[in-house]
């Protein structure tokens, strides 16, 4: 998104209502994964950690990474 934003600025142009469009659903997603992991670490800070608390993360976690199932950090690299 940056980079098309990017040769947007470049080319002196604006973006189509289409791109507009997408990018700001983009970033719609990304505001709600962003609150489920910061409510998710503000449980396990506040409250201590349980079962259920590490498993909110961990749901939290696999939005951020866009995957149906948790993606351990030794599988990503």
């Amino acid at each position: 998104m940056s980079a098309d934003l990017a040769k947007h600025v470049h080319a002196s142009t604006l973006p189509a209502s289409k791109e507009l469009d997408s990018w700001l659903d983009y970033i719609n997603k990304a505001a709600r994964v962003y609150w489920a992991l910061e409510s998710a670490c503000e449980d396990l800070i506040e409250d201590g950690a349980t079962e259920a608390r590490v498993q909110a993360l961990k749901e939290a976690l696999t939005r951020a990474q866009g995957q149906s199932e948790y993606w351990p950090r030794k599988d990503r690299w």
